[in-house]
């Protein structure tokens, strides 16, 4: 099979931690950029509501499926997603017509009390008629798809309550968090009941609950009202056999057993910046749970070079994914602030690393377009530079090519990233201000 040909079996496969011809890929959000350079064409993104939550958001349809497709046998993603992260929580304006909140200013138990539930008409069907057509458009394609839904804590705290508000009540009012996390519920059940009655290959449960060094609401808050809520969709997805993961940004790595105990299959990201560790975590659960994610997008993968993210990639594949339960994910997702060769470099790495049996080393795939992609962006991108023999300085952090430290390096005509002691030592003079400002080779003299 070529790397790049799709199989959601491969994807389900990580779930059971059994290892197949390759470790997965998948991303949940591949932003526009990204997406159009890969297509040659201007298509959006992959996940609907991806920049938040608006009307308009709402009720959009996600990318048309024979993008989505195209770009899945492009990269070898194994499933499309979509969404209904944001529970549509309703009140009626001046104008006598329904609006979505997503102010965070519904404060009070009559502000609550007056706020409409959702509906199958206006909330439910709509979304059963995009997952229906990226189902039937998959057909014969071996992609499976995916929903992204199930936000009882992020929806209220996010768009409907505010934060602040959110987790005072959780101390003074708890019958006001009961009802309007209930409220968002009501809906989740119905998205999930939909679409696994539609035939979904997986349920991604999709609510922040941790932050930078640990849970938003502390253990005993988060397993009193966020637990209960993922037990109940996983219980729903159970008598349709349909499997569920989780992904919370931040540190949420303290209810990993209670994730393991109700049943969810795998876990993402693992935030390298959270203070989580990926590899303490899968030492001590990674026999239990499959992980995903952890390529840093505010480290290597955005401010490295395709190298380094190439040999990060290589780490976490060879520390990971000997049992098969490993799934190659950015740490969030794949932002348009991530240089394109650095997303082209992280599949091709997957590709190449992650065949199985796991070898530390393998020489590139000739099957792989990423690879062939990233090797023509980079030629071309070099051979623009010295031709032109002058190059505004572009910086990004990263490990240095030159000294081997981590430090802003400067990208040079000659493709190297060097630091600013190293980079005069290779030759090159940088001029800051005049008709001869860029790059220079050495011998040039600055009047």
């Amino acid at each position: 099979m070529s790397c790049d040909a799709p199989d959601i079996d491969r994807l389900l496969a990580s779930f059971e931690h059994r290892s197949t011809d390759r470790v997965p890929n998948f991303e949940i959000l591949i932003e526009d950029r990204h997406c159009s350079r890969l297509l040659g064409r201007s298509v959006g993104h992959t996940l609907g509501s991806a920049k938040g939550a608006s009307e308009d958001e709402y009720v959009a349809p996600p990318m048309e499926p024979r993008d989505y497709i195209e770009i899945c046998r492009l990269i070898g993603q194994d499933a499309v997603g979509m969404e209904a992260l944001w529970a549509p929580l309703k009140r009626r304006g001046p104008d006598g017509k329904l609006h979505i909140v997503t102010d965070g200013s519904v404060h009070t138990r009559e502000e609550l009390d007056a706020l409409v539930p959702h509906s199958r008409e206006l909330d439910i069907e709509p979304k059963r008629r995009h997952l229906r057509a990226y189902i039937q458009a998959c057909r014969g394609t071996k992609i499976g798809t995916t929903i992204m839904t199930c936000a009882p804590i992020m929806t209220p705290y996010q768009f409907i309550v505010g934060f602040e508000e959110f987790m005072m009540k959780l101390y003074t009012d708890p019958e006001f968090i009961q009802k309007v996390v209930q409220m968002c519920m009501d809906y989740y059940l119905d998205i999930v009941r939909m679409a696994c009655e539609e035939g979904v290959s997986f349920i991604y449960i999709g609510d922040d609950i941790g932050q930078k060094g640990g849970l938003i609401m502390g253990p005993e808050m988060t397993r009193k009202w966020a637990i209960p809520c993922y037990r109940r969709i996983v219980e729903e997805c159970r008598r349709y056999k349909v499997p569920v993961a989780m992904h919370s940004c931040g540190n949420a790595v303290q209810i990993i057993p209670d994730l393991i105990e109700i049943g969810v299959v795998m876990y993402n990201p693992i935030e390298p910046t959270s203070g989580a560790d990926i590899y303490e975590v899968h030492r001590k659960y990674g026999d239990k749970i499959c992980f995903s994610g952890n390529i840093d997008i505010a480290g290597v993968f955005a401010f490295g070079s395709p190298q380094d993210v190439a040999e990060d990639v290589r780490a976490h594949i060879q520390a990971l994914a000997g049992e098969g339960a490993y799934i190659l994910t950015s740490s969030h997702s794949v932002t348009n602030d991530v240089p394109y060769e650095n997303f082209l470099a992280m599949i091709a790495a997957g590709h190449r690393y992650g065949e199985y049996p796991l070898k530390a080393d393998r020489p590139e795939r000739q099957d792989c377009h990423a690879q062939r992609e990233l090797r023509e962006v980079l030629r071309h991108t070099a051979s623009e530079r010295l031709a032109q023999g002058i190059f505004t300085p572009e910086t990004r952090y990263g490990v240095c090519g030159g000294c081997g430290k981590r430090a802003v390096t400067y990208l040079l005509p000659s493709d190297q990233m060097l630091c600013e002691k190293c980079y005069p030592a290779a030759g090159w003079v940088l001029v800051h201000e005049g008709p001869q400002q860029g790059w220079r080779r050495k011998s040039f003299q600055v009047c």
